[in-house]
This record gives structure tokens, C-alpha cells and sequence, in this order.
């Protein structure tokens, strides 16, 4: 087998601390890369690639499985067919086509074949710089879900990290990111609108240290700036029932796109668990919801439940089916 190279090992590593931090990103949250050389099991000739970790799995658990390994060339050659929003779906599928050798590491064999591409992954590979991280962390989503998220982040930030409005994730939204980063060389990254946030830099400790600044300062500039009971009397009483129902576990639904990506809902949902993790010890985990609400009012009519009663039982009847769908998961 070949060995590592070391900007794959940097990689890791860099993942590794980021996401064994739940205050950089939330659990299964976002994604790293790297570019760098390597030779062409084929040609013999050296190749320019993209090492970014594939879909699943966890920064703070990644290995080397995880990553996808694709051609540079080949990823930026797509700017030149992408039709538009309208086939992003389409643009997933044709990351295939750009995965170097067998997708894994280089030289490996069918068993050691790398992940599939994320969705993420344009963002990663249409940005010049040689490392990318993108993260989810509480403090860039409550800037990136706020109403006024651009005006904030300009307050927060001024010129250092740029606003890029939200964009369903896919090949446009990393035009964008890649369009910023070339018409901003004073820019270490981006809050994305609605969704979290994406740094670079030349090395994998800048574009960490980048990461980490970004987080810090959002956090920092939340805790100058928010308010110290958003909720009000809801925090409170909701702190009461978790002592008086003695809660071992939180579990928050997650309104996902029908394609599995996070819109601006879910950006709102993302800010309410965020400042619930920041005045609630117990432990806080997502579950996507959707197609709970239909379930429910299916549910209440075969339940012979009259229409005017429906509304006010929807909900109840949907968190039930979500909570039912976690436990079946085996999750806990």
C-alpha cells in the first residue's frame, strides 16, 4: 500500500480536534478538507487532489475510510456543465466521476475504497485555498439564523469574515463560497445564512486557528450582545419540568428538506437548541422529523379524531412519532 501522505495525516488530526469539541460543531456535523499531491497509480505522473470527508460518520471519529479522494481537475471542470440550482442532485452524482484511482487511498485495494461525496464537497474543491473546514458550531448558527444574520456578522466581524445569504447546499452555494473567498484575499471565511460556517487557509493550523477564531468571536460577541434569558419564562419553566420529570435526554425535532438538507427552519431550530445547550446541562440530541406531521394526521384519521380536534392534537400525536422513530433507532 502507499503510504499516507502527510497532508492527509494533518487532516485527520485537524478533524479530529474539531469535532471532539461540540462547541466547534455539533455531533456529525460538517466537514474537512485538504488539497495536495499524489502520484497517479496509473499514469505514474503526479496528480493534484481533494481529500474531504465523505457522507456520515463524525469529524471527532474520522479516519482515512472516511474521506472521498477526488481529481482537482476534474471537480473544477464541472463549473464548466453545471446547468444551475435545478440539478444539484444531479451535480452529487457526477462527484463519482471525479474520485481519483479506486476513491479511497491512493493505491488501495476494493476494500479500502474511500467514502462517497457529500453534498459539501464544491465548497471544498471550487475554494483555491488548500484547506477548507466547514462546521456547524451554536455560536456561527445563531449569527447565521438570526433575522439580521448579515448586519451581525458585518457588526461582529467587519471585513475578516464575510456574509454569503442561504443557499440550499450543493454546487452553487460552493460558487459562492469560492466567489467571496477570490473577491475578499482579507477574508479568513464565511457565515453561511441559515446554515453554519466555512473557513481556509494555506495551512491546515491556519485554517484551523481560522476555525477557531471565527467560533470564538461569535461567541464571544453573543455573550456582549444576547440577551441573558432569550426565552424568558419559557426557560424557566421548562428547567422545572426536566427536575420534576427527572430528564435524562432532550430530543429536539430537526425539520430536514425532503433531500436531507437543513433550510432556514432548521437554521431556527439549530439557534433554539444552541441557547438551550448554553442554560441546560442535559444532554440535547436532533432528530429529523419529517413527515411526522403526516404521519400524525393520518394517524387521528383513521382514529375517526373530527377535524376541528385534529389541530390541537397534530403535534402531540407528531413528537410522539418522533420520539417512538429515536428509540426504534436504537440511538439512545
Amino acid at each position: 500500500m502507499t503510504e499516507r501522505p502527510a497532508v492527509v495525516t494533518e487532516l485527520l488530526a485537524r478533524s479530529n480536534r474539531l469535532g471532539s469539541d461540540p462547541r466547534n460543531t455539533n455531533y456529525a456535523g460538517g466537514n474537512t478538507s485538504a488539497k495536495g499531491t499524489a502520484t497517479d497509480p496509473v499514469t505514474g505522473e503526479p496528480a493534484d487532489l481533494l481529500w474531504v470527508k465523505g457522507s456520515g460518520g463524525d469529524l471527532g471519529t474520522l479516519t482515512e475510510d472516511g474521506l472521498a479522494v477526488l481529481r482537482l481537475d476534474r471537480l473544477r471542470a464541472l463549473t464548466g456543465v453545471y446547468p444551475g440550482v435545478e440539478a444539484e442532485d444531479e451535480m452529487v452524482a457526477a462527484f463519482d466521476y471525479c474520485l481519483h484511482g479506486l476513491g479511497g487511498v491512493v493505491g488501495s485495494g476494493p476494500a479500502e475504497r474511500g467514502a462517497a461525496p457529500s453534498i459539501d464537497t464544491a465548497m471544498h474543491g471550487l475554494v483555491d485555498a488548500p484547506h477548507v473546514d466547514h462546521l456547524h458550531p451554536d455560536s456561527g448558527i445563531a449569527l447565521a439564523a438570526a433575522a439580521d444574520g448579515e448586519a451581525l456578522t458585518q457588526d461582529c466581524f467587519g471585513d475578516r469574515v464575510r456574509w454569503v445569504p442561504w443557499r440550499r447546499p450543493g454546487f452553487q452555494l460552493g460558487l459562492d463560497i469560492a466567489a467571496v473567498a477570490r473577491d475578499n484575499p482579507q477574508a479568513i471565511g464565511v457565515i453561511l445564512g441559515g446554515h453554519g460556517i466555512t473557513a481556509w487557509g494555506a495551512t491546515s493550523d491556519e485554517c484551523e486557528a481560522r476555525s477557531l477564531e471565527i467560533i470564538t468571536t461569535a461567541r464571544r460577541y453573543l455573550e456582549d450582545h444576547g440577551k441573558a434569558e432569550p426565552f424568558g419564562p419559557f426557560l424557566a419553566r421548562l428547567k422545572e419540568l426536566l427536575r420534576e420529570k427527572e430528564v435524562e435526554l432532550i430530543i429536539v425535532g430537526m425539520p430536514r428538506n425532503m433531500d436531507g438538507s437543513y433550510g432556514p427552519a432548521a437554521a431556527k431550530v439549530q439557534e433554539f437548541v444552541a441557547v438551550l445547550k448554553e442554560n441546560i446541562i442535559i444532554p440535547i440530541r436532533t432528530w429529523d422529523e419529517r413527515l411526522t406531521s403526516a404521519q400524525a394526521n393520518r394517524f387521528l384519521i383513521e382514529a375517526n379524531v373530527r377535524r376541528q380536534d385534529r389541530k390541537e392534537k397534530v403535534d402531540k400525536a407528531a413528537a410522539a412519532i418522533l420520539l417512538q422513530s429515536f428509540l426504534d433507532s436504537g440511538a439512545v
